[in-house]
C-alpha cells in the first residue's frame, strides 16, 4: 500500500513538474524581444547607416574627382568616422524626411484640395497638367 501512494505522489509531482516546464516555455515563447536580439538590430542598423555613409562620400568622390577605385576610397577614408555616419543618417532618412515635410504642408493640402474640388471627373485628375496661363 505504501509503494502504491509513493508511486502516485511521485507521478503527481512529475506532472507538476512538467507543467511548470510547460509555463515556463509558454511564457518564453510570450516574451517581448530579448537583449541580444535588441542589440542585434541595433547593431546591423549602425553597421547599414555606416555603410550608406561611405558609398554617400565614395560615389561623388570617384564620379567628380578621380576616376579611380581606390583613390576615391582612400580619399574617403580620410573622413572622420563621425562624418561618414552623420552622412549614413542623413542618406538614410532624407527620403522620409521629404516625403514627411510635403505630406504635412497645409500648402499643399490645401491645393491638392481645391485642385479636386475643380476638377469634374475621376480621369480628369490622372490625365490633365495644371497649366500656367500669364495674362498680358
Amino acid at each position: 500500500m505504501r509503494n502504491q501512494e509513493q508511486a502516485e505522489q511521485q507521478g503527481q509531482s512529475e506532472q507538476q513538474g512538467q507543467s511548470e516546464q510547460q509555463g515556463q516555455s509558454e511564457q518564453a515563447r510570450r516574451a517581448p524581444i530579448g537583449f541580444g536580439e535588441a542589440s542585434a538590430v541595433v547593431t546591423v542598423l549602425a553597421a547599414s547607416v555606416y555603410v550608406l555613409g561611405i558609398v554617400a562620400f565614395w560615389i561623388p568622390i570617384y564620379r567628380l574627382y578621380t576616376d579611380n577605385f581606390s583613390s576615391a576610397l582612400y580619399t574617403t577614408s580620410l573622413v572622420p568616422r563621425t562624418v561618414i555616419a552623420a552622412q549614413g543618417v542623413r542618406s538614410f532618412l532624407m527620403p522620409w524626411i521629404l516625403v514627411t515635410s510635403y505630406a504635412l504642408d497645409p500648402r499643399n493640402i490645401l491645393f491638392g484640395l481645391l485642385r479636386c474640388a475643380s476638377r469634374t471627373t475621376l480621369a480628369d485628375t490622372c490625365t490633365r497638367e495644371p497649366s500656367l496661363e500669364i495674362n498680358g
